[in-house]
């Protein structure tokens, strides 16, 4: 075989071998496209969804903090008892007993000898 003949087949092989190489390079972009595609939608549906689910809470928060009526509290009426009118003879009275009491050393009892606290 010619020099010649044997460049010719070596250059027809590396050519074929580059053809392939670029065939399977191709092969496995369409797939990497296909598959990020793929990703990218199931994605874009879970955020759609979340998104959503975080909206309708936001809808129900807001319409428990706005008053909506189904939240509403209805009081019935209150009553308030009138204070009783200070009796400041009597609160005199009663600490110029415990100061007394204190000076001497005892302590507050109820009479029957439990310690008032």
């Amino acid at each position: 075989m010619a020099a010649e003949d044997i460049v010719k087949e070596v250059t027809d092989r590396v050519r074929e071998a580059i053809e392939v190489a670029e065939q399977r390079a191709e092969e496995i972009v369409r797939r990497a496209e296909a598959e990020a595609e793929r990703i990218r939608a199931e994605a874009e549906t879970a955020a759609s969804r979340r998104l959503s689910e975080v909206q309708r809470a936001l809808d129900d928060l807001q319409g428990r903090l706005s008053g909506a009526s189904r939240f509403e509290v209805k009081p019935g009426p209150v009553t308030v008892p009138e204070p009783a009118p200070f009796d400041r003879a009597y609160m005199n009275a009663l600490f110029d007993y415990g100061l007394r009491r204190g000076r001497d050393g005892k302590a507050w009892s109820n009479g029957d000898g439990a310690i008032l606290a």
